[in-house]
């Protein structure tokens, strides 16, 4: 994820703008980290550079089948 893309990012939820905490950047691309939002205390994690905003169960185990 680029960090310029945060400004464009809202809580699905609320709405709000989103707080960022990096674990892991390579360059300019965020790898590992998460997205938090001050209204409504939910976290998202950036996984391989991809904000996660769907609960870990929801997502396909495989796209390319």
């Amino acid at each position: 994820m680029k960090r310029r893309l945060l400004d464009l990012l809202g809580c699905p939820q609320c709405r709000q703008a989103l707080d960022l905490s990096v674990t892991h950047e390579e360059g300019d691309e965020i790898m590992e980290g998460e997205l938090a939002c001050p209204g409504c205390q939910r976290k998202f994690p950036i996984v391989g550079a991809i904000p996660r905003f769907v609960e870990k169960q929801n997502y396909a185990d495989s796209f390319g089948l």
